[in-house]
């Protein structure tokens, strides 16, 4: 197994005279290869701190590759890398998600011979990475899944696309199964996520070339769809604490929960060639992995920085010295971001993993609209806090309440509060002793009234 370490941390002294490092500053980096071919296609952080990557594997000499998983600690150690093969042909992972019962769930294609007949596939293994069962779907007319989500009702959700035929939409229950599916005739979809209120958003690229988005229910019923002209196809959306949309390409655009376009933005930092992940900032703005210059040799990773009107604050790159193709990136409950893609040199490529520095761990207060007698979410004591903190807030009038903590990918990890309250002064405990170090985010919804607060476990 070849595995490479390269260190790339620049620090900054302060004015006590402590070093430390900028927000996107590149702490580290990894690579890792068992093969002379691997590639990440997409990251996740796991429940119990570490980290997963899904792609491909393949031998020199041989033309078809197998999926991979390759699971790492959080400073980038390799814990294991395995490899799979539904039929002896082309076989790659495009997604990865932690499996409702345990263990992991990657989604994306098998090819059953040596021409274009490829098939959905999804694979389940234990926590160690073995496979445990499998699933296709599909009629062989080069199909694949580039997109799964883990559903609120223990099932799984996969954005597909098929040359010549569009989107497939497969909704599957927890052992694979499928309970539902639906086609959409001329749109490229590329991505999909599951919205608060359990509906599901599809986003890609129509035959004229727009901006396409299709709102479903957990049903599969088409709910609304919009199309915005010359607005280039996103590759990447992110729902905000406030239930907007945003959705990010090699532009920006904002719409509200009906479709309706808030602003649109052109990326002023022309090297950014394109996203491939959003997630928002603690400070209401927005991070964007990507790529940037020739999209394909020249590409260096890519952070960059923007306000919450989607102005330009900032921009990092990330140089391995080959050809660098970011794909993926989350941020972790420490609070910093790590890419993941792959990098290449005529015909090696290699795992790389990237990480850099997020934002500062001191706890801030998150801006709130408050007004006298109104909905307040107060800050939570202690915080940081070690085993557990508490989160009080008023009701200016009786009203249904949600109170839930989600990871920085976006996962809920608890729901505190989920039902109807009187008017008044509430709180709730948070118990973080079967939690890993790192930042969480509290989101308290009642009466039309919404606000959002940072939480640091310290252990």
């Amino acid at each position: 197994m070849l595995r490479q370490t390269i260190f790339m941390a620049i620090l900054v002294v302060d004015m006590a005279g402590v070093a430390r490092a900028l927000e996107g500053d590149s702490l580290w980096s990894h690579t890792y290869s068992t093969t002379p071919w691997d590639k990440a296609y997409s990251i996740i952080q796991c429940r119990d701190g570490n980290y997963l990557m899904a792609g491909e594997t393949a031998q020199v000499g041989t033309a078809f590759s197998k999926a991979a998983l390759v699971k790492v600690a959080p400073q980038g150690d390799q814990l294991w890398f395995q490899s799979y093969a539904q039929f002896p042909n082309d076989n790659v992972a495009y997604g990865v998600v932690e499996a409702h019962d345990g263990g992991y769930v990657f989604a994306g294609f098998t090819n059953r011979n040596d021409s274009l007949n490829e098939q959905v596939w999804i694979c389940k293994t234990d926590t160690n990475g073995n496979a445990l069962w499998s699933r296709t779907y599909g009629d062989e007319s080069h199909e694949r899944a580039c997109n799964i989500i883990a559903t609120s009702d223990e099932g799984y959700l996969l954005t597909c696309w098929s040359i010549g035929e569009g989107t497939w939409i497969i909704k599957t229950d927890i052992n694979g199964d499928s309970l539902w599916s639906q086609r959409i005739d001329g749109l490229v979809a590329v991505c999909s996520i599951v919205t608060y209120d359990g509906n599901i958003l599809t986003a890609g690229m129509n035959v004229y070339m727009s901006t396409y988005i299709l709102k479903i229910n957990n049903d599969g019923d088409t709910l609304w769809t919009r199309s915005y002209a010359n607005i280039p196809m996103p590759y990447c959306m992110l729902e905000t604490y406030s239930h907007d949309i945003l959705l990010a390409g090699n532009m920006l655009m904002k719409i509200n929960s009906y479709g309706d376009t808030l602003w649109t933005r052109t990326i002023v930092d022309t090297t950014f060639h394109y996203a491939v992940g959003v997630l928002e900032s603690d400070d209401g703005g927005y991070i964007l992995a990507g790529n940037s210059g020739d999209p394909i040799w020249e590409d260096d990773f890519m952070l960059m920085k923007t306000s919450a009107s989607g102005e330009w604050l900032w921009s990092r790159n990330y140089d391995s010295g080959w050809g660098d193709m970011a794909n993926s990136f989350v941020r972790g409950n420490d609070g910093n971001y790590r890419i993941a893609g792959y990098r290449h040199y005529e015909y090696r490529a290699e795992i790389w993993l990237v990480c850099a520095e997020g934002p500062s761990s001191a706890v801030e207060p998150v801006p709130m609209e408050i007004h006298p007698s109104a909905f307040i979410l107060h800050p939570a004591s202690p915080n940081p806090f070690n085993s557990s903190t508490v989160l009080s807030y008023q009701l200016q009038a009786p009203s249904h309440v949600s109170l839930k903590v989600f990871d920085t990918a976006g996962r809920i990890i608890s729901t505190l509060v989920d039902d109807k309250q009187s008017a008044g002064t509430h709180e709730s405990t948070l118990d973080g002793s079967g939690l890993v170090s790192g930042i969480y985010i509290a989101r308290l919804e009642a009466g039309g009234f919404s606000a959002t607060q940072k939480l640091v476990l310290l252990k």
